[in-house]
């Protein structure tokens, strides 16, 4: 019988603008694992919603790469533009799998309890799911070690329909730089959507009304209201009025792994 272990990867994503099929989703994330031939046997995980709701699209793309002589995978180009054949051709050899997700199938808010996010699952059951057929990951054998006894693998993300990870979580006002308590609002003095859109230990950053220009510094929830969000350790720059708060992991996977 197989060993099984999972693990959980939360690329990191500064961007609420909304993504076009064909858009980097998020840039090669490093995750390492037990040393061997392993079988990726299941992805499931949460991708946040739209505003408070689910998200329109249904599908991104995985890819899966290792380093070559020591040497990681190259960039894949800039998160939320279109990657470009220049780009993803210097990668080509580090790639060692790839898998399609569908989230789309708990987008309906009425049969579908989570309603601000979407979820999405697979497994190895070929009667369940027959479209899912698992990868075998390794990394690079000679590879020096870091990590004693564990092996580095990559991941990156592409979107292969419309993603929006727009919040309407607005500044109300401004927020001053030393501030741990930020009230937020609509944007027309109503209720926001932030106990849809974070939770206590959620880390945030800062970008402007259309979810442009992240602020690279980030902030960890504490509390949160409708119209209150309080933050612990480091805040955000002074922040003016209307200007949209965002979660630095809108996507959390999991990976069902083998051995």
């Amino acid at each position: 019988m197989g060993n099984f272990k999972t693990l959980a990867v939360k690329p990191t994503i500064q961007s609420l603008h909304p993504f076009s099929g064909g858009d980097l989703l998020f840039d090669w994330t490093a995750f390492d694992i037990p040393n061997g031939a392993v079988e990726l046997v299941g992805v499931s995980g949460t991708i946040l919603g739209t505003n408070g709701a689910s998200q329109g699209g249904e599908l991104f793309n995985l890819f899966f790469a290792r380093a070559i002589d020591s040497v990681a995978p190259p960039s894949l180009g800039t998160v939320n533009s279109a990657v470009a054949a220049t780009t993803s051709i210097l990668s080509k050899k580090h790639i060692i799998g790839y898998r399609s997700i569908d989230f789309g199938e708990s987008a309906d808010a009425v049969l579908d309890s989570m309603i601000s996010y979407n979820t999405f699952g697979s497994n190895y059951s070929t009667t369940s799911y027959p479209n899912f057929q698992s990868i075998v990951l390794e990394g690079e054998t000679f590879a020096p070690q870091t990590n004693p006894g564990y092996q580095r693998i990559y991941v990156a993300g592409v979107a292969e329909s419309s993603v929006d990870f727009g919040t309407t979580v607005l500044i109300a006002g401004a927020h001053s730089e030393d501030d741990l308590t930020i009230v937020v609002d609509d944007g027309s003095a109503g209720a926001s959507n932030s106990t849809k859109v974070f939770t206590v230990g959620d880390v945030i950053h800062c970008a402007d009304t259309n979810g442009a220009n992240p602020v690279s510094t980030t902030m960890t929830v504490a509390a949160v209201t409708t119209t209150l969000v309080t933050v612990s350790g480091t805040t955000c720059p002074a922040l003016g009025n209307n200007q949209e708060l965002g979660p630095v992991n809108p996507i959390e996977l999991k990976f069902d792994l083998k051995y």
